[in-house]
C-alpha cells in the first residue's frame, strides 16, 4: 500500500483575547459589571418590598390593638352599665308603709 503524505503547515489563529485594552475592558464589564448591577437591582428590590411588608405588618398590628383594646373598653362600659343597672334594681325603694307614716305625721 502507498503511503500517502501531507505537509501540515501551521497557520496561526488569532487570539482568543483581544489586544485592545478597550475591547477587554468591555468584555470585563460585561462579564462582570452587568451581573453586579443586576443583582444590585435585584437586592434593592428586594430589600425595598421587605421593607414596605414589614411597614404594613405594623401597621395592621397597631390597628388589630387598637380595636381590641377599643374593643375592650366597649366591653368594660357595658359590663359596668349592666353593674350600675343591678345595684339600682337593689336599691332600697320606699316602703309603702314608709309613705302612710309619713302622711300621718
Amino acid at each position: 500500500m502507498g503511503l500517502i503524505t501531507a505537509t501540515v503547515t501551521f497557520t496561526p489563529v488569532p487570539a482568543s483575547l483581544p489586544s485592545d485594552l478597550g475591547t477587554i475592558l468591555a468584555v470585563l464589564f460585561m462579564l462582570i459589571g452587568v451581573p453586579m448591577i443586576l443583582f444590585g437591582l435585584i437586592f434593592l428590590y428586594t430589600g425595598y418590598v421587605r421593607y414596605d411588608a414589614e411597614q404594613y405588618l405594623d401597621e395592621l398590628e397597631g390597628e388589630q390593638t387598637t380595636q381590641s383594646e377599643n374593643r375592650g373598653q366597649a366591653e368594660n362600659a357595658d359590663a359596668d352599665h349592666e353593674v350600675e343597672q343591678k345595684r339600682s334594681d337593689r336599691s332600697p325603694r320606699a316602703d309603702p308603709a314608709d309613705e302612710t307614716e309619713q302622711r300621718d305625721r
